[in-house]
Formats: C-alpha cells, structure tokens, sequence
C-alpha cells in the first residue's frame, strides 16, 4: 500500500511522465515545484535524481536532491527523445500549470545535445 501511496502522491506532486529510456524516468516538474522551468528524472531504484531546465541546455539542481547527470550516452537518448514535437507538448503542459510562473515559448527549444551544470 505505501508503495501505492508513494506512486500517486509523485505522480500528483510532478507534471506527469515524459518519456523513460534505460533505468531513467523523466517528468514534468509539477505546480509545487517554483517558477522555473525543467523536468526531474529518477532512476527506478531511486538512487538518482536530477533536474534539466526546459529554458536552457543546463541541469537544475536544487532542493539538495536534484544533483545528478546524465552520462554521455543518456545524454544522447535524452536529446533523440526530447523532439521539437514532445518539447511542443511539454511547453504546453507547463504552460497550462504555471499560470504565475515563467512561460516557456514552444518554438524555443534549446539544443540539448551538450547540457551544462551551472557553477
């Protein structure tokens, strides 16, 4: 039941899932998360966590928990599944959930083939 439980109560708190690839999960930050815009990702066995802006081509960590990378060939996969298309639809999601927040232009999707973990 508490892994139940757990499963909603992210499902709720994040935007909803993107894609996964591998191990990874990645989600939309849900209304809870600020004004920023990214996405978290997660591995199933819940030893990594990390962020990616939607604005930019850099990770997001924050909260003290959101610190990882993606390792080259992650990176790589990240960038084939995040499509002008799916970058289109989150746009649209976090749009709609972030009324107060930082809007994000649908047509400007960053170049995600090398992304930066800010110093």
């Amino acid at each position: 039941m508490k892994e139940i439980l757990d499963r909603v109560l992210t499902e709720e708190e994040e935007g909803g899932e993107i894609f996964r690839f591998n191990d990874l999960v990645f989600r939309l930050a849900g209304r809870t998360e600020g004004k920023i815009p990214h996405l978290h990702f997660n591995n199933r066995a819940g030893t990594r966590f990390g962020a990616i802006r939607l604005d930019t081509n850099s990770y997001f960590p924050h909260g003290g928990k959101y610190t990882d990378k993606l390792d080259k060939k992650e990176n790589i996969l990240f960038n084939t599944f995040m499509t002008k298309k799916t970058f289109e639809k989150v746009a649209e999601i976090w749009n709609q959930q972030h009324t107060d927040g930082n809007k994000l232009d649908p047509k400007q999707k960053p170049d995600y083939s090398t992304i930066i973990m800010p110093k």
